[in-house]
């Protein structure tokens, strides 16, 4: 992650390969704004955990695990299997989309 004001396109956070718009408003938010995408990919951590552990047959299933928001979790769901890390089959009578870990070991290098 990093965070640059190269012109034209101004303030703009580097996350991967994605350009994410920042409106720089000082050094005390700059914090606080990190400190919250590192929380948020803590929760994906967890996510990939209990998707890995627990085998939910469902994002609503996997949503109770975690103890956190469908909407949100689904939310995120969706973002993991975009990069790769897991992948979403439709089962059940009600095509419900179960997460499927397409990992055997995580492991995070800084």
């Amino acid at each position: 992650m990093g965070l640059d004001n190269h012109k034209p396109k101004g303030p703009h956070l580097h996350v991967r390969d994605v350009e994410v718009g920042y409106v720089f408003r000082g050094l005390d938010s700059l914090r606080k704004d990190i400190i919250a995408m590192i929380k948020k990919a803590g929760a994906r951590l967890e996510l990939l955990h209990a998707i890995r552990i627990n085998k939910p047959r469902s994002i609503q299933e996997l949503s109770k695990i975690v103890e956190r928001d469908f909407k949100n979790v689904y939310q995120d769901v969706k973002l993991l299997a975009e990069y790769g890390l897991i992948e979403l089959k439709e089962a059940g009578p009600r095509k419900a989309s179960t997460p499927k870990a397409n990992f055997s070991e995580l492991v995070l290098a800084a």
